[in-house]
């Protein structure tokens, strides 16, 4: 896995006037299923947010020979898709930190289990489109460089996005 930092946030329009779940569900779908070992939860984060988050094999998953690259048989794989929604008025739960019996706040000891995790997002801009967005400090888009521009452009293609320069 690459571990420099990404340089700038990426941005693509999409040719959609509004946000479509299910067409973001079966694109991210699709470009988890190219990646062996590669899975993709979608969430509704609010009314014009909805991102995918994309977790990565761990180190230990990858020296045992599971690699991002595209699968054989890719067309064959059932990826894992689930869809959260957020309560209205609250964002998702940060899962890097949890708070133990006593309250106090400790380290996810299942970030190490679960890999690392790249964040996409679609924004809806009330009538002026919807935007991909890769933010370098999202998750760990900002650790994990080549593992993020990939599926990044991999999704940007599947939902026929165009890039933008900002």
């Amino acid at each position: 896995m690459s571990r420099s930092p990404i340089a700038a946030d990426r941005t693509w329009r999409l040719p959609w006037r509004r946000l479509d779940l299910k067409a973001f569900q079966e694109a991210a779908a699709k470009v988890a299923a190219g990646y062996a070992g590669v899975t993709v939860r979608v969430e509704v984060e609010d009314t014009d947010t909805h991102t995918a988050f994309f977790t990565i094999p761990t180190p230990a998953e990858l020296a045992a020979g599971v690699h991002l690259s595209p699968s054989e048989d890719a067309e064959a794989m059932e990826p894992t898709v689930e869809v959260e929604r957020a309560p209205a008025g609250e964002l998702p739960a940060d899962d890097a930190t949890w708070q133990d019996e006593d309250g106090d706040e400790a380290a996810d000891d299942d970030d190490d289990a679960a890999g690392g995790v790249v964040e996409l997002s679609l924004y809806d801009m009330d009538g002026d489109g919807v935007l991909l967005s890769l933010e370098a400090d999202a998750s760990d888009n900002g650790l994990l460089v080549d593992e993020a521009d990939q599926i990044a452009d991999d999704l940007a293609d599947a939902l026929r996005a165009e890039p933008l320069d900002l």
